[in-house]
């Protein structure tokens, strides 16, 4: 299947198969005179395990898709990062808080430039339509392929802009 149609694909038979996240156990740490802790709900968070989804109980949303999405292949995956936008057009009324409830993208890639962030940030920008959010952006060297041939991963939380864009 194609790389874009597999993207579409699986965030739309993940909606319609009912799929929802287990609530997180709920935690209570006593404090000093018995009262529930004020981090109780990070604390039912921290204690579950790792492997284990965990969702926000106290929202009335049902808006389900992936965590993360990771594009593994260095030589092509840019390209295939089109796919994104427009993704959830119509789901903003389901989609409270997009900087904490859209996928994370992690993207491979190679770059031969002397300034890798800037070119790995302008590329995806440029396949995407639109700008990355600095502040959910992380570029990370993985490993040397060639020489002047650096293989990166640069990961974010898809923008709503284009999440949404029409």
């Amino acid at each position: 299947m194609d790389g874009r149609d597999f993207i579409r694909k699986a965030v739309e038979d993940l909606e319609k198969s009912g799929y929802k996240r287990p609530p997180a156990a709920p935690v209570v740490q006593k404090g000093k005179k018995g009262a529930a802790s004020k981090d109780s709900k990070a604390a039912a968070v921290a204690s579950a395990p790792v492997s284990a989804p965990v969702a926000d109980t106290t929202t009335t949303h049902a808006f389900k898709t992936f965590d993360h999405f990771v594009m593994n292949l260095p030589a092509s995956a840019i390209e295939f990062l089109d796919a994104f936008r427009g993704l959830f057009k119509g789901r903003e009324a389901d989609i409270p808080e997009p900087k904490k409830q859209l996928p994370m993208i992690h993207c491979h890639c190679f770059s031969k430039s002397n300034k890798p962030e800037d070119d790995v940030r302008e590329r995806v920008e440029a396949v995407m339509g639109g700008r990355l959010e600095m502040d959910s952006v992380n570029l990370h060297w993985v490993r040397k392929v060639a020489p002047n041939k650096d293989m990166y991963c640069i990961s974010f939380r898809l923008p709503a802009e284009i999440a949404f864009a029409r």
